[in-house]
């Protein structure tokens, strides 16, 4: 039991060939900045697919749904 590290210590992180032992503020520091990386990327391909959308071909879609009241298990009362 001596030998055991608290969690907060260290994590261990890395590439294929590139593993080492950060502290915990660089770990977090590290998932905070590839969550905003992420975060950037579906924002762009966000952006990328709408410039591909059609007002036209969406009114087609939705004059193709029914309008009707919804079932009982549907509504937002």
């Amino acid at each position: 039991m001596a030998n055991k590290k608290k969690k907060s210590e260290s994590r261990f992180v890395g590439g294929a060939n590139d593993y080492r032992f950060v502290s915990r503020e660089e770990a977090d520091a590290y998932v905070k900045k590839r969550r905003a990386e992420i975060a950037a990327y579906r924002e762009e391909m966000i952006a990328e697919r709408a410039k591909r959308g059609s007002r036209e071909k969406f009114e087609q879609a939705l004059a193709q749904i029914p309008d009707v009241e919804p079932e009982e298990h549907d509504r937002l009362d």
